[in-house]
């Protein structure tokens, strides 16, 4: 069995180029409306220039004591690299957690801030059944109302910075769903309706999620930007996400490319 950590209830926790996509949605009559966006494509050649670039425009310094905290736990000495995958695990999602309050990055500071005011649990899954590699699963009956399910291959193949980036994004999706939750209480809906609205907002807001995956690459250029250098996470996406975004910046684009990575990478997607 995979182990739960929980503490008073709450976790431990180049250029762009342009391509057309076609939507066709459908008038009340069944006739289609052929609608076409310009949905950005990123052709980066320079992923880590652009990172860091944009770090320093922001006046963002390299840190040596941010370089002395991630460096040195980049392969988490601290912990027993022959404990079961059930065991270690955990133990490594908690380690993240430490870095997480003792560092300099702005974002990761609020997501230790507020994770032991959210309704939250973290599980370290050995088979997400398909659902990728990270997801968020919530039930207004149970308690704690919301689970951050991590999958052990990626706890045990990632370093703890990549990890880190994922937490403060799942984080912030969570207080986001419970704020809306709790703004449910005033009104007049059954348990069934309540359900269903949280389940609407859900697929709406956090499924494919500019806000949250801008917020993870606002994280993940300051963390760039103090350790002087792109720690590269092979296979996750963030850096090129991070590098469209220090592009893009807030806006349409970004929405719009953000729904065509999620598109091309289902198992990518944070819920």
């Amino acid at each position: 069995m995979f182990k739960e950590l929980a503490l008073s209830g709450a976790l431990l926790i180049g250029g762009t180029s342009v391509a057309a996509c076609q939507i066709t949605p459908k008038l009340i009559d069944g006739s289609p409306m052929p609608i076409t966006l310009q949905t950005p494509e990123p052709t980066i050649l320079d992923v880590d220039g652009i990172i860091l670039g944009k770090a320093k425009k922001d006046g963002i310094v390299p840190s040596k004591t941010e370089q002395d905290l991630w460096l040195n736990n980049l392969t988490y000495p601290n912990l027993d690299p022959n404990l079961p995958i059930e065991e270690l695990a955990p133990q490594k999602i908690n380690a993240v957690v430490n870095l997480m309050a003792a560092s300099e990055n702005k974002y990761f500071q609020e997501a230790i801030r507020i994770l032991p005011l959210l309704p939250v649990k973290l599980l370290v899954i050995g088979d997400m059944h398909g659902r990728g590699d990270t997801a968020i699963r919530g039930d207004d009956t149970a308690e704690p109302a919301f689970k951050i399910e991590f999958a052990a291959s990626l706890v045990q193949t990632s370093n703890p910075i990549l990890i880190a980036n994922k937490l403060t994004l799942l984080l912030d999706e969570v207080r986001r769903t419970d704020e809306f939750a709790k703004s449910l209480a005033l009104k007049n809906l059954s348990t069934d309706e309540k359900k269903l609205a949280i389940k609407d907002f859900f697929k709406a807001n956090i499924v494919s999620d500019p806000e949250g995956y801008a917020l993870e690459a606002k994280a993940y250029i300051e963390e760039a930007g103090l350790l002087g250098q792109v720690i590269k996470s092979p296979g996750s996406g963030m850096d090129e996400r991070a590098a469209v975004y220090a592009q893009l910046g807030d806006g349409p684009k970004w929405d719009e490319y953000i729904l065509k990575f999620n598109e091309s990478n289902p198992n990518q997607s944070s819920a």
